[in-house]
This record gives structure tokens, C-alpha cells and sequence, in this order.
């Protein structure tokens, strides 16, 4: 496992989501919720500056203190949007217009490196601007609120999901609903509607996949312009795949899902599903046993969804799981404090670091090139992490040289049965 360079920062609140906007330009969202005094609600923009191990913040835009804070964010470049799942004042939410969707603008922000000074003090704003706000979540329960948010890679969808198991899908940039009946939430034995942990678009953006504790369903995607289904009857249900026991005695809840990214042929994992489980405690434990709860990431095909490999990453129940945007890493952050990063054609771990935070991490997000991965929690403190090369440029060469051995066994053999043949 290679060390890596990290360091930590002071984020001024609790911080629930982030996403980049460039290789070194971070907006993250968070604070103290509805009537909280002395905590605001806010949406801030900084600049990781990895030399002098800082965050310079760029801008801040203030949120009411009379809604929830934010707690999913997802950006879209092209178009330059910001998205935040915010529920609005209790009223609101009983009287049914509750407008869980907000969207927001931001200034395109221009590389630290290519500016002068007179360049980098104009653009150091990278200012955030409230646009508008959509009811897209059927919410009206306080204690409920939109989880998560994330665009299509191609840039025309967008799905939300709830902690109740609502979803919806928009169209970007209008926020028209995508399907006009979303599909049921999932249930647990009991009947009761079941929280939705995380959702996803494959690289293609033709399916997207959600995760609730009990399972994980991949739906097709809407063409541009066409109805929910042929049929008419709803989203197209893809693949259902359940809760694996893996191989023990405890229950065994999803947290994740994420498609892979980037073509085989370059290192990239466009052709898998990943899945993060956390299990139960295991009945009749005791003592430092009963504590354990540990956490796994699996692989699966995303064509024919068999379970390709797992790897046990955690004593502790993750909590947070990203894909870099080539798909060659894979990161994730633990209840236990820590973050760590592995290899995703392998599953082999690349870094782990220890104490990232005081709490348990609620966000992190890989860099658009994947080289820096960054971790935030209710601890207001950011963490950002340099991701090693030396992992990835060692194990390149290594399959450089399987290939070549692999060449030259091939060159022996059809020397050898050239020969037999001239000998007979």
C-alpha cells in the first residue's frame, strides 16, 4: 500500500455534500438545519491549494435558516448548474409544496495556474447564484428529505431520490419530469417504504441504478424525447439484485452503488457495477465481536450482473463511496474515521488514511482527473488527498510485462509446434 500526501482544513460547518466545479475549485454545502441559531445554512466555493495546504474561499451564498440544510450537491459543467436537495419550511411541506429541488448557476472557474494576478483576483468569485425551485419529491415529513442528487454523465438527466424511497427523473436543463410515474419505493418485510442511500448513471447514461439497504434496481433510461416505456406502463426495470449474505450469519444491508467509467481497453471499468455492503452485527456476539460490523465492496458485471469479487475494506459500516471519473479508483470512507482508496479492476487497496476526521465522513468526491480525492464531515472539517501515481505506474508496467510474457509464451509454443510439424 503507498503513503500518500494529505491535509486537512477548517470548512466553517457541517458539511453534507460537495462537488468539484475544476481540478482545483470545490463547492460544498452544508450547516445547522432549520432555526438553529449561530450555524447557516450555506453553499461555499474554495480554491485547494495543494502546495500551501489550504482552502481560499472563493465565494459563499447564504441559504435560509428557516429550511433544512442541504444534504446532497451534484454539479453539471456544461451547463454550469448546481443542484441541492433543500426542503422547504415546515408549512410548506404540509400543505404539499414542498420544492425539494434547487437549482443554482456558477461562474466558470479558471485554472490558478494560467492566470495572472489581475485574472485570478476577477475570477476568484466563482460566485454561486440561486436560480430556481422544483417539487420533485413528494415530500411531507419533516423528518424525510431528499438524499441524493446526480446528473448523467452526458449531461441530460438528472435523478433524485429520498430518504423514504421516492425517486424521480428529470430532463436537463428544463427539470421536466423524465417519467411521469417513477417507480414504486422499495419495501421492507414489514411493508414500510425503505431509504435510498445513493443512485447512478451507467457511462452511457442508458440505465441509472438506485440503492436502498435491501437491494439494488437498475432502470433503463428515457431516449431523448420518448415516453417512460414502449408500453407505456412505467420505467423499464433492468435488474433487481438482493442483499448478499456473503457467506455469513448477520444481515447484510446495501449503502452503494456506482457504475465504473472509462473504456476496459484503457484501465477503465465502464463494464461493472460497484456495490458497497455493510453487515449486521452477528447474532450471540460478544464483547470486541459485537462491535464489529464490517463493511465489503463487491464488483458485479454490468452486463450479465454475476458477482465477479469482493474485498473486506472495514471493521465499520461505510459511509460514503465514489468512482473516479476514469474509473481506474475507487474511494471510500468508514464510520471507523478512516478513507481509502483501491484499485478498481483489482479491488487491491492503493492508501488508507487513518483519523481522516472526528466524525464519520458524509461526503467525498474524486478530482475530474482522480488525482486528488476529497473527504468532508459534521465535524466541519474538509480533508484532501493527494492519490499516489506510483500505485498505478507499477502496476501498468506489471501488465506490460504479463502481456509481453504472455506474447513470448505464444512465439515458443507456435516455434514448438512448427517444429514437431517438420519433424513428422
Amino acid at each position: 500500500m503507498s503513503r500518500a500526501q494529505h491535509f486537512s482544513a477548517p470548512a466553517g460547518l457541517p458539511v453534507y455534500a460537495l462537488t468539484f466545479l475544476s481540478e482545483d475549485v470545490l463547492a460544498y454545502a452544508g450547516g445547522g438545519g432549520a432555526g438553529r441559531s449561530g450555524v447557516a445554512n450555506a453553499i461555499r466555493t474554495v480554491r485547494v491549494d495543494r502546495d500551501k495546504k489550504t482552502l481560499e474561499q472563493l465565494h459563499e451564498l447564504s441559504l435560509s435558516r428557516d429550511e433544512d440544510a442541504p444534504m446532497c450537491l451534484a454539479s453539471e459543467p456544461k451547463t454550469r448548474s448546481i443542484v441541492c436537495g433543500i426542503n422547504s419550511p415546515e408549512a410548506r411541506l404540509k400543505d404539499g409544496s414542498n420544492e425539494t429541488l434547487r437549482l443554482f448557476q456558477y461562474d466558470e472557474p479558471t485554472s490558478s495556474e494560467k492566470e495572472s494576478a489581475d485574472e485570478k483576483k476577477a475570477s476568484d468569485a466563482v460566485a454561486v447564484r440561486f436560480e430556481r425551485a422544483v417539487s420533485s419529491l413528494p415530500i411531507s415529513d419533516a423528518e424525510e428529505y431528499q438524499k441524493v442528487a446526480v446528473f448523467s454523465p452526458n449531461g441530460a438527466l438528472l435523478a433524485a431520490a429520498s430518504t423514504r424511497g421516492q425517486v424521480a427523473l428529470h430532463r436537463v436543463p428544463s427539470l421536466a419530469r423524465a417519467w411521469a410515474e417513477p417507480p414504486a419505493p422499495p419495501k421492507s418485510q414489514d411493508g414500510a417504504a425503505q431509504e435510498l442511500f445513493d443512485a447512478d448513471f451507467s457511462a452511457d447514461s442508458s440505465q441509472v441504478v438506485f440503492a436502498s439497504g435491501r437491494g439494488i434496481r437498475v432502470f433503463a433510461t428515457p431516449a431523448d424525447g420518448a415516453a417512460d416505456s414502449e408500453d407505456g406502463d412505467g420505467p423499464r426495470l433492468v435488474q433487481t439484485i438482493q442483499n448478499p449474505a456473503l457467506g455469513g450469519t448477520s444481515t447484510c444491508a446495501f449503502r452503494a452503488a456506482r457504475f465504473g467509467r472509462g473504456k476496459k481497453m484503457d484501465g477503465g471499468t465502464s463494464d461493472r457495477l460497484f456495490t458497497v455492503v455493510n453487515a449486521g452485527q452477528t447474532p450471540g456476539a460478544k464483547g470486541k465481536q459485537a462491535k464489529l460490523r464490517k463493511a465489503f465492496i463487491t464488483a458485479w458485471d454490468a452486463d450479465s450482473w454475476d458477482l465477479i469479487e469482493t474485498r473486506h475494506v472495514s471493521d465499520r459500516p461505510v459511509t460514503v463511496f465514489d468512482v473516479s471519473a476514469d474509473g481506474r479508483k475507487l474511494a471510500y470512507g468508514s464510520s471507523d474515521l478512516s478513507i481509502g482508496v483501491l484499485d478498481a479492476r483489482t479491488l487491491r487497496p492503493i492508501v488508507k488514511i487513518l483519523d481522516a476526521h472526528s466524525f464519520p465522513p458524509t461526503a467525498l468526491r474524486f478530482s475530474p482527473s482522480g488525482n486528488v480525492l476529497v473527504s468532508a464531515s459534521a465535524d466541519n472539517t474538509i480533508r484532501v488527498i493527494d492519490v499516489p501515481h506510483k500505485y498505478l505506474v507499477e502496476q501498468s508496467w506489471s501488465e506490460t510485462l504479463q502481456l509481453i510474457f504472455v506474447a513470448f509464451l505464444l512465439v515458443v509454443i507456435a516455434a514448438y509446434m512448427a517444429h514437431r510439424e517438420i519433424l513428422s
